[in-house]
């Protein structure tokens, strides 16, 4: 069975998508929606990939390290650590 998992769109995909497209869309010229059409397409091409090259979460590595007491009130240190497995 295979994992169900979304594709969160981050402020980078965002302004890949949306700066090219918005300057395409002013252009004069009478191509120009087939440009940001094409556009669109790669940049769809390129979040997909970049997507698929990341680690799913299951194939993550979670580590809290913490004091054995923790104090209350005050700060206490705790590290956090993520590997890929």
């Amino acid at each position: 069975m295979l994992a169900r998992w979304t594709l969160a769109v981050t402020p980078r995909a965002a302004l890949l998508v949306a700066v090219p497209a918005a300057v395409v869309l002013f252009l004069p010229a009478p191509w120009s929606g087939l440009l940001a059409a094409a556009w669109l397409v790669v940049a769809a091409a390129l979040i997909r990939r970049d997507a698929n090259a990341a680690p799913r979460p299951a194939e993550l590595e979670w580590r809290r390290e913490l004091p054995a007491k923790l104090s209350i009130g005050v700060p206490n240190q705790v590290k956090l650590s993520v590997h890929n497995a």
